[in-house]
């Protein structure tokens, strides 16, 4: 009899089999049979006489392709494993540990810094996050003032935006000065013939003959 592990070679036929070799990696042998390990849930070494199962968490390694598995790794972070395949995390989520079988979405006012490391941050002030994605405040009538933020607040009536790097990542808002009005969070002074004498004003009234702004 073929040991287990093993197939017979030889003779003309498979019926006049003259000895025996050892089964290769990627493959198992019964009754003196090589056969393929058979799908990427399985893996075969040398000698094996029947496939072993990929371990939970883990993929499949080696071989010429997924029929002829040799060994398994563990599913690094930034990856789930499935039925002995590796699957990178889609853009919005993430796995920061090593094995596992799903991506998680991180809650909302974190971003993910590096998926293939399962990196996350929080949202600095000036963007806000969901879903994992970090995008800017927006425009420069919203401001994003804290960490972590997951929707941007609106610039107050007679205010303007300030902070940020732009006017899409405004972290702050300041009330309009006399001599200029403030709409949609941007400041702009008043034209020639009108004047603001509040503060807060979101617009400029006319002067009347004779007179001139006091806006000290």
């Amino acid at each position: 009899l073929v040991d287990p592990g093993f197939y017979s070679v030889g003779g003309a036929s498979n019926t006049t089999r003259t000895g025996q070799e050892a089964c290769e990696p990627g493959h198992y042998c019964q009754g003196g049979i090589k056969q393929e390990c058979g799908s990427a849930a399985v893996y075969c070494m040398a000698m094996a006489f029947a496939p072993s199962s990929v371990q939970s968490g883990y993929y499949s390694t080696g071989g010429t392709s997924n029929i002829t598995r040799q060994g398994q790794s563990i599913c690094e972070q930034g990856y789930y494993c499935l039925d002995g395949l590796r699957f990178t995390c889609p853009e919005d989520q993430f796995a920061t540990t090593s094995g596992s079988l799903a991506c998680s979405v991180p809650r909302n006012g974190q971003y993910i810094v590096n998926a293939s490391a399962g990196a996350l941050e929080d949202c600095e002030p000036g963007y806000y996050c969901q879903n994992g994605i970090k995008n800017e405040c927006g425009s420069p009538n919203l401001i994003c003032p804290d960490s972590s933020m997951i929707s941007p607040n609106v610039v107050q009536t007679g205010y303007y935006s300030t902070g940020g790097t732009s006017n899409t990542t405004r972290t702050s808002e300041t009330q309009c000065e006399p001599g200029f009005f403030c709409v949609d969070g941007v400041r702009q002074p008043c034209p020639d013939g009108k004047f603001a004498t509040e503060a807060g004003s979101v617009q400029c009234s006319a002067l009347a003959n004779g007179l001139y702004p006091d806006v000290d």
